[in-house]
């Protein structure tokens, strides 16, 4: 049994590493030992499962070593990881075995290993972590095309009372503004000219011959 852990460089992404870059322990693996995994292999496979999309790997998952890779990829993105990269720097532990290989713009550098390594690999207290922080994450709230409706209705009125606002020109202005808003958000226009076409008897330059009154 082997193991491999990425470390993502913190001062030097896209750019090669150089020693005394700060290292921060992204995820770590076990992987099983084999004559065909090398250290070179195993950088290439952290980077393959890395990297690659999951619809891909999920389409090798019953080919050696598949199903390691798909839920390894699953793992590193859930925890919500950037791609390995340029700079970044893989480690291959077997046994007493110690390999320290470096993400190059073309294949693997080996290095000597870093000075200034921080974090720490996968473990389950890492990922309870995470869990917890995805926990006390603010909820977006999601409104219904009505309520938005309602508020831009509200909203438009306050301000044309608020100016004594005339008939025209900027009433005209807030009203599209309200319906093109509806339309955008239901798909029912993609422009301000089938906005109009679609809600209004007058023609599209009549429409914007009422705004220019108040411009």
């Amino acid at each position: 049994m082997l193991t491999v852990t990425v470390y993502h460089n913190a001062d030097g992404r896209f750019a090669p590493y150089q020693d005394g870059h700060q290292l921060i322990a992204a995820t770590s693996h076990r992987l099983p030992a084999g004559a065909d995994w090398d250290p070179h292999g195993v950088a290439d496979w952290a980077y393959h499962a890395f990297n690659a999309d999951l619809d891909h790997l999920e389409t090798g998952r019953d080919t050696i070593h598949g199903e390691i890779t798909f839920l390894a990829a699953c793992v590193y993105r859930l925890l919500g990881y950037r791609s390995l990269s340029v700079g970044d720097v893989i480690h291959v532990q077997e046994g007493e075995d110690s390999h320290w290989l470096a993400c190059e713009p073309v294949g693997w550098r080996r290095v000597n290993a870093p000075s200034n390594v921080g974090g720490a690999p996968l473990a389950a207290e890492k990922a309870y972590k995470h869990i917890r922080s995805q926990r006390t994450k603010p909820v977006p709230e999601l409104f219904t095309q009505q309520q938005v409706a309602d508020a831009l209705n509200r909203a438009a009125d306050e301000i044309l009372d608020a100016v004594n606002a005339g008939d025209e020109g900027l009433r005209d202005a807030l009203n599209l503004m309200v319906n093109a808003t509806g339309d955008y958000l239901a798909g029912k226009a993609n422009t301000l000219r089938e906005v109009v076409e679609n809600g209004y008897h007058d023609d599209y330059e009549t429409v914007l011959s009422w705004i220019e009154t108040a411009v």
